[in-house]
Protein backbone atom coordinates (compact mmCIF):
# COMPACT_ATOMS: atom_id res chain seq x y z
CA UNK A 1 0.00 0.00 0.00
CA UNK A 2 1.14 3.45 -0.67
CA UNK A 3 -1.26 5.48 1.06
CA UNK A 4 -3.58 5.89 3.51
CA UNK A 5 -7.12 6.53 0.98
CA UNK A 6 -5.84 2.88 -0.53
CA UNK A 7 -5.48 1.08 2.75
CA UNK A 8 -9.31 2.44 3.34
CA UNK A 9 -10.57 2.07 -0.31
CA UNK A 10 -9.16 -2.08 0.17
CA UNK A 11 -11.42 -2.64 3.33
CA UNK A 12 -14.35 -0.48 2.14
CA UNK A 13 -13.78 -2.97 -1.21
CA UNK A 14 -13.68 -6.04 0.71
CA UNK A 15 -10.36 -6.63 -0.67
CA UNK A 16 -8.72 -7.32 2.73
CA UNK A 17 -10.45 -9.05 6.08
CA UNK A 18 -8.12 -6.81 8.57
CA UNK A 19 -5.22 -4.40 8.45
CA UNK A 20 -3.55 -2.12 10.32
CA UNK A 21 -4.71 1.76 9.54
CA UNK A 22 -5.52 5.30 10.88
CA UNK A 23 -8.76 5.27 13.08
CA UNK A 24 -10.10 8.30 11.21
CA UNK A 25 -9.79 6.84 7.81
CA UNK A 26 -12.00 3.70 8.91
CA UNK A 27 -14.32 5.53 10.39
CA UNK A 28 -14.53 7.43 7.33
CA UNK A 29 -15.93 4.31 5.36
CA UNK A 30 -17.85 3.14 7.59
CA UNK A 31 -20.18 6.22 7.50
CA UNK A 32 -20.23 5.67 3.81
CA UNK A 33 -21.77 2.16 4.43
CA UNK A 34 -18.54 -0.16 4.91
CA UNK A 35 -18.99 -3.14 6.67
CA UNK A 36 -15.55 -2.47 8.89
CA UNK A 37 -14.79 -1.55 12.35
CA UNK A 38 -12.24 -1.32 14.60
CA UNK A 39 -10.53 -1.63 18.36
CA UNK A 40 -7.49 0.52 19.64
CA UNK A 41 -6.31 -3.10 21.17
CA UNK A 42 -2.66 -3.62 20.60
CA UNK A 43 -2.67 -0.14 18.39
CA UNK A 44 0.36 2.38 17.63
CA UNK A 45 -0.56 5.72 19.00
CA UNK A 46 1.26 8.57 17.53
CA UNK A 47 2.18 12.00 18.17
CA UNK A 48 2.58 14.99 16.37
CA UNK A 49 5.35 17.47 17.30
CA UNK A 50 5.58 21.34 16.86
CA UNK A 51 9.07 22.66 16.96
CA UNK A 52 10.66 26.21 16.47
CA UNK A 53 14.45 26.01 14.37
CA UNK A 54 17.42 27.50 16.35
CA UNK A 55 17.62 30.99 15.37
CA UNK A 56 14.61 31.08 13.34
CA UNK A 57 12.97 34.77 12.94
CA UNK A 58 9.87 35.61 15.03
CA UNK A 59 10.41 33.29 17.76
CA UNK A 60 8.11 34.77 20.29
CA UNK A 61 5.55 34.46 17.60
CA UNK A 62 6.11 31.20 17.27
CA UNK A 63 6.15 29.97 21.03
CA UNK A 64 2.74 32.25 21.00
CA UNK A 65 1.39 29.74 18.26
CA UNK A 66 2.98 26.81 19.89
CA UNK A 67 1.18 27.57 23.25
CA UNK A 68 -1.83 28.03 21.51
CA UNK A 69 -2.07 25.57 19.11
CA UNK A 70 -1.13 22.32 22.60
CA UNK A 71 -3.94 24.69 24.19
CA UNK A 72 -6.53 22.15 25.95
CA UNK A 73 -9.57 24.79 25.00
CA UNK A 74 -8.52 24.99 21.26
CA UNK A 75 -7.36 20.72 21.31
CA UNK A 76 -10.94 20.16 22.37
CA UNK A 77 -12.19 21.46 19.34
CA UNK A 78 -10.53 19.12 16.85
CA UNK A 79 -12.35 15.46 17.76
CA UNK A 80 -15.93 18.04 16.84
CA UNK A 81 -14.73 17.93 13.45
CA UNK A 82 -12.50 14.57 12.53
CA UNK A 83 -12.01 11.60 14.10
CA UNK A 84 -8.73 12.06 15.52
CA UNK A 85 -8.12 12.76 19.84
CA UNK A 86 -6.35 15.37 21.44
CA UNK A 87 -2.99 15.35 21.34
CA UNK A 88 -3.21 17.16 25.17
CA UNK A 89 -5.10 15.06 27.63
CA UNK A 90 -6.21 18.28 29.40
CA UNK A 91 -8.63 18.70 26.70
CA UNK A 92 -10.53 15.65 27.75
CA UNK A 93 -11.14 17.73 30.98
CA UNK A 94 -12.72 20.43 29.66
CA UNK A 95 -15.73 19.88 29.15
CA UNK A 96 -15.93 20.40 25.39
CA UNK A 97 -16.06 17.22 23.86
CA UNK A 98 -18.80 14.51 24.87
CA UNK A 99 -18.29 12.04 26.68
CA UNK A 100 -19.62 9.07 24.19
CA UNK A 101 -17.44 11.14 21.89
CA UNK A 102 -14.34 11.47 24.06
CA UNK A 103 -14.80 7.23 24.29
CA UNK A 104 -14.93 6.79 20.24
CA UNK A 105 -10.69 8.68 20.63
CA UNK A 106 -7.78 7.39 20.39
CA UNK A 107 -5.90 9.73 22.68
CA UNK A 108 -9.05 8.83 25.54
CA UNK A 109 -7.54 7.79 28.35
CA UNK A 110 -8.47 4.20 28.30
CA UNK A 111 -7.96 3.95 24.45
CA UNK A 112 -4.40 5.29 25.12
CA UNK A 113 -4.01 2.48 27.94
CA UNK A 114 -4.39 -0.57 25.18
CA UNK A 115 -1.82 0.81 22.82
CA UNK A 116 2.25 1.48 22.44
CA UNK A 117 3.17 5.34 21.96
CA UNK A 118 5.21 4.98 18.64
CA UNK A 119 9.00 5.92 19.41
CA UNK A 120 10.33 8.13 16.73
CA UNK A 121 13.88 8.10 18.77
CA UNK A 122 14.18 4.37 18.06
CA UNK A 123 12.55 4.83 14.51
CA UNK A 124 15.36 7.76 13.77
CA UNK A 125 18.08 5.18 15.48
CA UNK A 126 20.43 2.97 13.01
CA UNK A 127 18.53 -0.22 14.52
CA UNK A 128 15.42 1.36 13.33
CA UNK A 129 17.05 2.65 9.86
CA UNK A 130 17.75 -1.10 9.49
CA UNK A 131 14.55 -2.28 10.10
CA UNK A 132 13.07 -0.12 7.73
CA UNK A 133 15.65 -1.14 4.83
CA UNK A 134 14.83 -4.86 5.51
CA UNK A 135 10.93 -4.18 5.63
CA UNK A 136 10.80 -2.78 2.15
CA UNK A 137 13.05 -5.03 0.63
CA UNK A 138 10.52 -7.29 1.82
CA UNK A 139 7.67 -6.07 0.41
CA UNK A 140 9.66 -5.18 -3.06
CA UNK A 141 10.08 -9.06 -3.42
Amino acid sequence: MTSGGQSAQLLYDGEVDMLMMWNGRVSAIINEGADADFTYNDGVLQNTHLCIIEGAPNQETAVEFINAAIDPEYQANLPLHIDYGPGNPAAFDTGKIPDERARELPSFPENAERQVLMSYEWWASSAGEQAERRWLEFMQR
